[in-house]
């Protein structure tokens, strides 16, 4: 099976995510995040994880040692029938938090406090509150993009240059394998700009959803997740070439460019746990927040210490799942403001500055620390003058200014570097990025631990990482064939003179991390493994080589 046929099968998980879609109707009532106590009466277990979690994303946990857990579970559809049975309407649906989005009166709200698995409401204020001073954030972030038509293409590779990323390409490391789930106010043109036809040609779209108004169609509503796009995933040779321009995509709008409220954290929450469910290795996200329309909804700098925002314990939550968050630090450097937004203020969250081609600090980059006093940002890449595509249906190149070019710049680095080092964490990952960067050894609030560099972050990897048993895929010494498999597998070792080496002990487990028994016997091709006996599903075979060196390895019962 081709790498795009395989990503084809993950739309076969994505019928369950729709519990955490939006339902599209007039905002006339105020809409509160309600809390369940449990998820008693769920159909689905922790052994039957493939029911409402990808291949991928079940194997991403395993090789990270993240045990399914019951955050995993959705949230009880009996929960959810007894909810709208008090005459709301259920907007969004989050399974980390537990709870679900409606629209509610006075009336109906006290219907709910009395339900038997009600546990709370968050916040006890609206999440669609809007006060006096409305205006939107991202419009007021395009007043600093500066955005040119008809720039020299050529440059786009000078920005690559400084992360390394030709050297890469050079390696055939181009993102196959990664998905990256974008986070944005909207997609437009993107199905029909001829830098992103091979993303379409190639089924690396793996996945859309407007989380503003419930829908696929995120392919209008702004230009700004076009742009962002565009730095990872252009691919016109001669042109415009992205940092990761093989890897598979999905596009979530979560912003509403029309108001600023707080249910856009919510959004990203949904959005991220849906982009946790098919897979996704990174999310990608050029949007942060700290005023809202609401003065009473905005937060302080106090505030940004990782913990408070719903946005940031979303972050948190997906970095858990073992996915790479990586988000722009702000462009408030030459506010009043001046600090990092959330989720940049959290702690496992990759959050990224923006430098100009000398790697000096953007003046309007956002500074560290987080109210608790944490280094951010982490890294930085070019903000100033960054080369994108332009996102008029005949595409062309355009520049900006922004932080929200700069990390999905360090995304798509990630991505290559996730490829060519897959038997790294997420925290290793974030690790390696970090100690690349041209700060490392004096890291500061202002660009963190600098700008990374694949040259830098392959001495790093080979002196810190290989020393402790991490080894790249296709050094692995065993063969597991077939995989799927219907009734025995074969393990089997390089040959060397003549002889097949044999493992010295085995183990199998489920998804959850169950020991299971193990039949094998020696034979002439390897060791064999009964499996005829387990039912249909995913498993992880553990071999330990005559050094006691152990490796995982995923096994697909058919």
């Amino acid at each position: 099976m081709t790498h795009y046929q395989r990503l084809k099968r993950i739309f076969s998980f994505l019928l369950f995510f729709l519990l955490c879609t939006c339902i599209s109707h007039a905002q006339v009532l105020p809409k509160y995040l309600i809390l369940f106590k449990d998820k008693a009466d769920s159909p689905y277990t922790l052994t039957d994880a493939q029911a409402y979690l990808s291949e991928k994303a079940i194997a991403r946990r395993h090789q990270q040692h993240i045990p399914v857990s019951d955050s995993d579970i959705p949230v009880s559809k009996s929960y959810l029938a007894q909810l709208a049975a008090t005459g709301v309407k259920i907007s969004l649906v989050t399974k980390w938090l537990n709870g679900a989005v409606v629209e509610a009166d006075d009336e109906q709200l006290e219907k709910i406090r009395i339900l038997p698995f009600f546990k709370a409401v968050a916040r006890e204020r609206p999440f669609n509150s809007r006060g006096g001073n409305r205006y939107s954030r991202i419009i007021r972030q395009n007043d600093k993009l500066e955005v040119t038509e008809d720039w020299d293409a050529g440059s786009m590779e000078r920005q690559l240059d400084i992360l390394g990323i030709p050297e890469l390409f050079q390696e055939n490391i181009k993102g196959e394998g990664i998905i990256i789930a974008v986070l944005d106010a909207g997609f437009i043109n993107v199905n029909q700009i001829p830098y992103f036809t091979s993303l379409f040609e190639e089924n690396r779209v793996i996945d859309t959803w407007d989380f503003v108004e419930a829908g696929r169609n995120v392919y209008r509503s702004h230009t700004h997740g076009t742009q962002v796009l565009s730095t990872m995933a252009a691919f016109e040779p001669g042109s415009l070439i992205g940092a990761a321009p093989k890897a598979s995509y999905a596009l979530y709008r979560t912003e509403n460019n029309a108001s600023e409220t707080p249910l856009e954290e919510i959004n990203w929450l949904c959005a991220a746990e849906r982009a946790d469910s098919l897979g996704a290795d990174i999310i990608s996200s050029s949007l942060g927040y700290n005023y809202y329309d609401d003065p009473d909804d905005s937060y302080t700098y106090d505030d940004m210490d990782g913990n408070t925002s719903i946005l940031s314990q979303a972050a948190r939550w997906a970095v858990r799942k073992g996915i790479l968050v990586v988000n722009s630090v702000g462009n408030e450097g030459n506010d009043a403001w001046q600090y990092l937004l959330t989720p940049a203020d959290v702690d496992s969250v990759l959050s990224v500055g923006a430098t100009s081609y000398l790697l000096q600090k953007a003046g309007f980059s956002s500074r560290g620390p987080n109210a608790s006093g944490l280094l951010k940002p982490d890294v930085a890449a070019v903000g100033q003058g960054v080369v994108l595509g332009s996102t008029s249906v005949g595409g062309g190149i355009a520049t900006g200014n922004g932080t929200s070019f700069s990390a999905p710049q360090i995304s798509g680095f990630a991505a290559l570097l996730w490829q060519k080092y897959p038997a790294l964490s997420v925290m290793q990952l974030a690790d390696l990025i970090r100690k690349s960067g041209h700060l490392a050894q004096q890291p500061d609030n202002e660009l963190g631990y600098g700008v990374p560099d694949y040259t830098k972050a392959k001495q790093v990897y080979e002196s810190e990482y290989l020393v402790t048993g991490i080894e790249p895929a296709e050094k692995q010494e065993w063969v597991i064939y077939p995989n799927p498999v219907d009734d025995e597998l074969i393990i089997s070792s390089a040959v060397n003179g003549g002889t097949v080496t044999y493992p010295e002990s085995l183990g199998l487990s489920d998804v959850t991390g169950r020991a299971l028994p193990v039949n094998t016997l020696r034979r002439a091709e390897g060791a064999t493994v009964d499996v005829s006996h387990l039912p249909p599903g995913m498993y992880f075979l553990q071999i330990v080589n005559k050094n006691k060196e152990a490796k995982v390895y995923k096994v697909i019962r058919k």
